[in-house]
């Protein structure tokens, strides 16, 4: 696994008023005196590949300076090669109750299948309240 370093910031082209791409911002790119200290250290890192197979490259950030990003970013490294967990930001409701349960295996059978039947309710297109809302709807048992 291997890491880099980029400055990024808020800024938005005045043109378009959306934001600029990633370390397109003029001021970041300047050699300017008074750009020096625009946008804020970040980091990004090769992590291993998720369930799907897909390739995963979490940022991590902000920071004041490039060391601290750089100490960040080995940080996170070391800390996953011990064998810990990279913290998906994208996973979904349904998958995290899913990967949740899986845990939970000294839980009353009872509740333990009210709470798996619940969790299959929640589709990958809704938002977690509407997905209790669609729930309820299917079950009359209250969450």
């Amino acid at each position: 696994m291997k890491g880099v370093t980029f400055r990024r910031c808020g800024c938005r082209d005045p043109g378009t008023g959306k934001k600029y791409k990633e370390g397109q911002c003029p001021r970041l790119l300047s050699n300017k005196r008074a750009d020096r200290d625009h946008g804020s250290w970040w980091g990004r890192f090769d992590a291993p590949r998720g369930a799907n197979g897909r390739r995963r490259q979490p940022r991590l950030g902000p920071f004041a300076t490039q060391k601290d990003a750089e100490n960040a970013i080995a940080a996170e490294i070391t800390r996953l090669g011990a064998g810990g967990d990279i913290s998906d930001k994208k996973m979904l409701v349904r998958d995290y109750l899913q990967s949740w349960l899986e845990g939970k295996r000294s839980l009353k059978p009872t509740t333990f299948e009210s709470t798996r039947s619940r969790s299959g309710c929640i589709s990958s297109r809704h938002s977690a309240t509407s997905a209790y809302a669609t729930c309820a709807n299917i079950t009359s048992a209250r969450w």
